[in-house]
């Protein structure tokens, strides 16, 4: 779709990218998805490298995904996913999942304000599958990017020294889900080689997963949050030691339980990285607040 495109109304059945948002001021409205096992039901920024433009304004609402057969290993549970999938996606990436990026992190802007509002994925008993939530980032080293940084050495894959942290990820907002079927693998943020600015370091995050503008996280109050699992937990993540709290250990999500790996909880990390919690750093804004905060509310 070319810049600024509107798109109503739109039914779609793929086995790869459902919704590709790969320009500025696209908006897709009330999209019902059939999504196969490749791909992403929603790709945030283009496959490969980024149009000059970038994705600023662009907006999916209302995308009804009815089914969705991603493979995935369930985390913690010893082994192959029911068709013998695994965590790493279809391109053995990392970056498979309902929500993705495949994105080369150079040319255009980075990815920057956009908005997913209200998407609803339904269990159907065990039939709808879900790999990662979310998979986003920047991986110069991946097929998408040519495998080798657009042909430069591994030291100047951002089109700088690596590290250097040149192409931003700011103002992504994601709103109103309701995932019905549970994850079979943790969700992840991607940045191989340090090239992701996460945020503006002024305020701004990379990612906010609640509805800001109905929301008073001083009460631990969280509208329009990204929920999962059978009774509508919302997500949440948070600094635990060694990634995650110990047995019975209650954390601090709102409406959330305790810790079960998958369903109430997207734990964010580098892929590759060696599992280190990086959300801190990547500056999200998660539904999350002090365990007995002053005024919080209950569910």
């Amino acid at each position: 779709m070319g810049s600024r495109s509107v798109v109503t109304a739109f039914y779609v059945q793929s086995n790869d990218d459902a919704i590709k948002v790969a320009v500025d001021g696209l908006r897709f409205q009330d999209t019902t998805v059939l999504q196969g096992f490749a791909g992403g039901a929603i790709n945030v920024g283009s496959y490969g490298a980024m149009r000059e433009a970038g994705i600023r304004g662009s907006s999916v609402t209302n995308t009804w995904i009815h089914r969705s057969l991603q493979y995935g290993d369930p985390a913690g549970r010893g082994g192959p996913g029911t068709d013998g999938g695994d965590c790493a996606g279809s391109a053995g990436d990392g970056s498979g999942g309902l929500v993705v990026s495949r994105t080369c992190p150079y040319g255009g802007p980075g990815l920057e304000d956009f908005t997913i509002d209200t998407l609803e994925v339904p269990e159907i008993a065990a039939v709808n599958r879900v790999g990662r939530l979310f998979a986003l980032g920047a991986n110069p080293l991946g097929v998408f990017c040519g495998g080798d940084c657009g042909g430069n050495d591994a030291s100047v894959c951002c089109g700088s020294p690596a590290g250097s942290a040149s192409f931003p990820i700011k103002n992504l907002l994601f709103k109103n889900f309701a995932i019905w079927a549970e994850p079979q693998c943790l969700s992840s943020l991607i940045d191989v080689k340090g090239c992701v600015q996460w945020g503006d370091g002024a305020g701004a995050p990379s990612m906010t997963f609640y509805d800001p503008s109905r929301s008073d996280p001083a009460k631990c109050d969280f509208q329009g949050a990204v929920t999962l699992g059978e009774q509508g937990y919302f997500t949440c993540a948070y600094p635990w030691p060694n990634g995650a709290p110990a047995a019975g250990q209650p954390h601090a999500c709102w409406g959330g339980k305790e810790w079960d790996g998958v369903s109430n909880v997207v734990y964010i990390d580098e892929y590759g990285s060696g599992g280190s919690s990086q959300f801190r750093q990547a500056n999200t804004e998660f539904p999350t607040c002090s365990v007995g905060a002053a005024g919080a509310v209950g569910r």
